[in-house]
């Protein structure tokens, strides 16, 4: 949970169309020599040279095979980012095309991104420009998963950014505008909304119970509503506790939500000498939480409350 996840961003929309879409895109490692590499790949987008992928998005930066035969768009000291479409892109000036690039990174205290919004206009002759941001908070579940960051849109009308932290006051999400005035001057409009973190509650629906009875466990954390658009579901695993990880790894490190406890004793199968206190008897139940089907859902798309 403590690892830098890093990609590398693109947007080559530009040198694609209907009858020429994108083949894939590499960024290469340039070897001591200039030469290149396809061993030394950093990141593609796809290792089969037919294979048709989007003309933006982000790639995980680690193994990765070439292909051959790509444009080269860019060459620093060290490296190399290649494209391939259908077609050669042949003697197109290369400086005169647009094209994003970019390295990001996320993790544990690291938020390192550039984002690009492109408003629409509303209607025509409106006057009126539209976009949307949205964030992902990230959370011991998240963190790691390749899907919380290529599922990013970078560029387009509506974005989505990740918060890695508490970003309030002055470290809140800012969007800037330049107003150019028959003066010649520009002036900045700007407006942000801070994206705080939350500390989880955890409740119960009443203050005892007696033999019988069902317990109704609520959670309150804002933080674990992932998507707004869809009901989060958080299930038991057969580690006996709520989280990410099948088995004993399921810990606070590798995405542990949620265990129960019974006198400081974690709520296991029946035949796990874990529930074994010394000098007393093991706890007894239908082979422990993950038997009941245990299951925190959200109360809403974007309640935070399960």
């Amino acid at each position: 949970m403590n690892s830098t996840n890093t990609y590398f961003n693109y947007d080559f929309t530009a040198f694609t169309n209907s009858t020429n879409p994108m083949v894939g895109a590499c960024l290469v490692e340039v070897l001591a020599t200039g030469s290149i590499s396809q061993r030394g790949s950093l990141a593609c987008t796809a290792e089969e040279a037919d294979a048709d992928v989007s003309a933006k998005g982000l790639v995980r930066i680690g193994a990765a095979n070439g292909f051959a035969d790509a444009d080269t768009l860019l060459t620093t000291s060290t490296l190399q980012v290649q494209v391939k479409t259908t077609q050669a892109m042949g003697s197109v000036p290369q400086t005169a095309v647009p094209y994003v690039v970019d390295i990001l990174s996320y993790g544990t205290g690291v938020n390192n991104a550039i984002y690009r919004l492109e408003l629409s206009e509303s209607d025509s002759d409106s006057g009126i420009f539209e976009g949307s941001v949205e964030y992902v908070m990230l959370n011991q579940i998240n963190i790691d998963l390749d899907s919380t960051y290529t599922d990013l849109t970078t560029v387009g009308q509506d974005i989505g950014i990740i918060v890695e932290q508490d970003m309030t006051d002055e470290d809140s999400p800012r969007i800037n505008y330049f107003d150019l005035g028959a003066d010649g001057v520009q002036t900045q409009i700007a407006d942000q909304l801070e994206a705080p973190t939350h500390s989880g509650v955890v409740s119960f629906d009443s203050d005892n119970y007696k033999i019988a009875d069902t317990v109704v466990i609520t959670l309150d954390d804002q933080d674990m509503n992932t998507d707004s658009s869809l009901i989060d579901v958080y299930t038991t695993k057969d580690s006996t506790t709520v989280g990410d990880v099948v088995g004993a790894g399921n810990t606070l490190a590798t995405g542990l939500v949620l265990d129960i406890t019974f006198d400081d004793l974690t709520w296991v199968s029946t035949d796990n000498t874990d529930c074994v206190a010394t000098g007393e008897s093991a706890l007894v139940g239908d082979n422990g939480l993950y038997a009941t089907g245990f299951t925190l859902v959200e109360t809403g798309t974007e309640t935070g409350i399960f």
